[in-house]
């Protein structure tokens, strides 16, 4: 069986939501790699780093990832260490490979992110590519404790946060590509 969909699958069956989530930003990072004009490789890799980047959240009580309320500060740092916990089912499965996204995906591009406080090109492009991506998803998904943002909305808070949380030029790919996925083209 393939090693990825090991890890995939019981994603998938554990909390789907989590699962869908993951689709969705491969989505987003295969185009935001698409305008980067990577390598095929390196673009399939990006996209395989974006499905498990919250590989991790098997690990995490169910309860809590479906809480219809904001969580407690305790109940908050549990739900982070989901990168550790996702690095070590990478490396229990053979996955390394992936380690950057999931395990760096929640970095800051100020240095004030989470596991390891990274900064700036300190971070691994993948990371900072789902980095926006996961944020510009889960800004715009249901959650039980709160209504989704428009894509505009999340938009202008992905721009917000160019420079502090996120890589500067990595939003600006982000706001061409969610911007010609989202709105027709004129004719």
């Amino acid at each position: 069986m393939d090693p990825l969909r090991t890890l995939v699958e019981p994603l998938d069956a554990n909390d789907p939501a989590t699962a869908a989530h993951g689709r969705a930003v491969a989505y987003w990072c295969s185009l935001i790699a698409g305008q980067l004009r990577l390598d095929r490789d390196e673009h399939n890799w990006i996209v395989h780093s974006a499905q498990l980047h919250d590989v991790g959240k098997l690990c995490v009580p169910r309860d809590l990832l479906r809480a219809p309320r904001a969580l407690r500060p305790a109940e908050r740092a549990l739900v982070a260490q989901h990168v550790i916990e996702g690095e070590r089912l990478l490396a229990d499965y053979g996955l390394l490979v992936y380690r950057d996204a999931v395990r760096n995906h929640h970095e800051r591009f100020d240095g004030r992110g989470y596991p390891d406080g990274l900064r700036a090109d300190r971070i691994p492009l993948v990371a900072r590519i789902v980095a926006v991506a996961d944020a510009y998803d889960a800004m715009t998904g249901q959650r039980p404790y709160r209504f989704p943002m428009t894509p505009d909305q999340a938009l202008l808070e992905i721009e917000r946060s160019r420079g502090t949380q996120f890589d500067p030029a990595v939003v600006e790919v982000m706001l061409a590509v969610v911007g010609s996925a989202i709105r027709p083209v004129a004719v």
